[in-house]
């Protein structure tokens, strides 16, 4: 939910347990568009498999590098099995 910021938000998620934003390549890079709400889902059986660890950080900008934080909060709500 990235509706507190008015630019683009990147969720980076991590197979990893101990990250460095801006140097840790993600696994996963998801854009959420400014003041939108983006879902994700799997169908059963079928989700996103992560090996050691699930981490995550919101960035201003996508890829690997960028290490600025959204000025707003970023909601996230993950489901596991």
């Amino acid at each position: 939910d990235n509706t507190a910021n008015t630019a683009a938000s990147y969720l980076k998620f991590y197979d990893q347990t101990t990250v460095t934003v801006g140097t840790s390549v993600p696994f996963m890079v998801l854009k959420v568009k400014a003041g939108k709400t983006l879902r994700v889902a799997c169908g059963v059986g079928q989700g996103i498999a992560f090996g050691t660890a699930i981490s995550v950080a919101a960035t201003t900008a996508g890829g690997t590098g960028g290490t600025t934080s959204p000025t707003g909060d970023l909601k996230v709500t993950l489901h596991t099995s």
